[in-house]
């Protein structure tokens, strides 16, 4: 009877760590070429709560800057991506949940989210709006309820007479 029961709790075990580890396992996982990273401005917003401009590294960090030509950002952190997809017009989309270290000078642990994003990259890879909710996803995606940002390009010239003379990075 206590063979039955111990094989019975393993077994119980087994199966719980099992659903835990499927759990993880369908967790997005990000790569270094995410269409979301680079450096996204608007030269109409110019406050904290409409930043001029975003930069968002591979490493899952961000800065966040008043104007597009502020170089100390006013607020700095890092993000998860938890989901991701693409619609059938060619829009990534990405669910996002935040983490700030700094803002306006106040240091946070960073250990808690602070905030859940839906990001839309539209199909050009050039544009990105976004939606925030405080305490969930947000479920209305109203244009007008966006934050809208365009990919700020770098432009490298290259003197190669086999290869045209401008390079686009971004």
């Amino acid at each position: 009877m206590k063979n039955s029961q111990t094989l019975t709790c393993i077994l119980a075990l087994f199966g719980v760590l099992t659903s835990m580890c499927s759990c993880v396992s369908n967790r997005y996982r990000p790569t270094n070429n995410e269409e979301m990273y680079g450096t996204w401005i608007n030269e109409e917003y110019n406050s904290c709560v409409f930043p001029g401009k975003l930069v968002v590294n591979p490493d899952r960090t961000w800065e966040m800057f008043v104007s597009i030509s502020d170089s100390d950002p006013f607020s700095t952190g890092k993000f998860l991506i938890t989901d991701k997809w693409t619609d059938e017009e060619g829009n990534v989309w990405y669910k996002n949940e935040v983490y700030v270290f700094s803002y306006l000078e106040v240091e946070y642990p960073g250990d808690t989210v602070s905030a859940y994003e839906i990001w839309k990259i539209d199909k050009y890879r050039t544009m990105k709006e976004n939606w925030m909710g405080n305490t969930d996803y947000p479920t209305n995606l109203a244009p007008l309820r966006a934050r809208i940002h365009y990919r700020q390009f770098r432009y490298v010239y290259t003197f190669n007479p086999s290869f045209p003379p401008l390079k686009i990075i971004y």
